[in-house]
């Protein structure tokens, strides 16, 4: 956990997998999610945690060596996120899993 996350979401799990192993082994902080494709269409995304820095290294490098630039859909770094929010992202990240009791 950290003070902000970082969120790369990419056309491809292919891309997104290169993506979130790129950030996590070049910024400090963690990965703390990782989603391929699952009822997204075949988007993916990873989402990082750290300070703020930590956050906006691990997007940076995450996004800067993409094989393909056009799988990018979107980047984002969230400083100041709040504990609660946190511990519901690590949770489930599928809202229809947790309100249905699966995890």
């Amino acid at each position: 956990s950290g003070d902000a996350i970082g969120i790369v979401e990419t056309r491809t799990a292919t891309a997104t997998v290169g993506a979130a192993d790129r950030g996590r082994k070049g910024a400090e902080g963690e990965l703390v999610e990782i989603r391929l494709a699952d009822r997204l269409g075949g988007k993916a995304y990873c989402v990082f945690s750290g300070s703020v820095a930590d956050a906006e290294a691990a997007v940076e490098i995450a996004v800067a060596k993409l094989t393909d630039p056009s799988s990018l859909v979107a980047q984002v770094v969230i400083p100041d996120f709040h504990e609660e929010m946190l511990a519901n992202l690590e949770a489930a990240t599928e809202f229809g899993a947790r309100i249905s009791g699966r995890s």
